[in-house]
C-alpha cells in the first residue's frame, strides 16, 4: 500500500507529534485541499475517523502517564515486515530512495525519543 506511506522527514515528524499529543489538533485545520473526487470521497470517509481520534487523545495520554509500557520503534515505524528477512533488506537498502525513507523514519524516531 505505497498509496500512504510517509516519505519526508517533515511527514514522519508531524505524525509522531500528532499521535502523541492533543495540543497540536486545537489549531490545526483539516480542511481539504482541491481534491480529485476519488480523492474526495476517501477523505470525507476518513476525516470523521480522524477526528474521533484527535478527541480521544487527550484521555489516552493521561492513560499512558499512569501505567508502564513499552514504546518502541518497529516495523510499523518505516513500513510492514520491515528488515523481515535478508530478501526484504536487500530490496529496500539497494534504492536510494528506500534508503530515504527508512533514514528519515529513524531520525524521526530518534528525536521522540
Amino acid at each position: 500500500m505505497a498509496h500512504n506511506r510517509l516519505i519526508t522527514l517533515a511527514e514522519i515528524n508531524a505524525m509522531y507529534l500528532l499521535v502523541w499529543s492533543p495540543v497540536l489538533w486545537d489549531g490545526l485545520d483539516l480542511t481539504p485541499p482541491p481534491l480529485d473526487p476519488q480523492y474526495r470521497d476517501r477523505y470525507d470517509a476518513e476525516r470523521p475517523i480522524i477526528e474521533e481520534s484527535s478527541n480521544g487523545l487527550a484521555r489516552v495520554r493521561r492513560a499512558l502517564a499512569h501505567v508502564p509500557v513499552y514504546m518502541i520503534f518497529d516495523d510499523h515505524d518505516v513500513t510492514d515486515d520491515w528488515n523481515l528477512n535478508k530478501g526484504w533488506e536487500l530490496a529496500a537498502y539497494r534504492h536510494a530512495f528506500s534508503r530515504c525513507i527508512i533514514g528519515n523514519a529513524l531520525i524521526g524516531y530518534w528525536f521522540k525519543e
